[in-house]
């Protein structure tokens, strides 16, 4: 399994990678199936008994932190293969300044309302 074109790599993102609740043995199915990936590149074809070899092919996680309400700790075994980035939100000034630049570009081609892009941002 890899990307059709030569040369080329898949990113294959995996959003709230930390939500799925471990089974009784304490394992989460989707981050086991990710470090077979990694760790073994590829995996088991369930119900043909047949080995797929993955390559060129890209993980990228995002997850809230494992104090937020639903949300488990990643296994160290996982969190082994992955650095782990902490990007926290932004504070308001950020964001008064984020959307405002938003704001000014999209009212650009309407200058009677271009003047409303700060209040609109705020």
């Amino acid at each position: 399994l890899r990307p059709a074109r030569e040369g080329f790599a898949l990113v294959v993102l995996c959003d709230e990678v930390n939500l799925p609740a471990p089974d009784a043995y304490g394992t989460q199915t989707a981050i086991a199936l990710l470090r077979l990936i990694v760790e073994h590149g590829g995996f088991w074809r369930p119900g043909k008994g047949q080995w797929v070899r993955v390559s060129q092919i890209k993980f990228v996680a995002a997850c809230n932190p494992p104090t937020d309400p639903g949300r488990h700790p990643l296994p160290p075994r996982f969190l082994r293969h992955a650095p782990v980035l902490f990007v926290d939100f932004p504070s308001e000034a950020s964001l008064t300044r984020i959307y405002g630049a938003f704001n000014r570009a999209l009212l650009r081609p309407h200058p009677a309302l271009a003047g409303g892009a700060a209040a609109a941002a705020a």
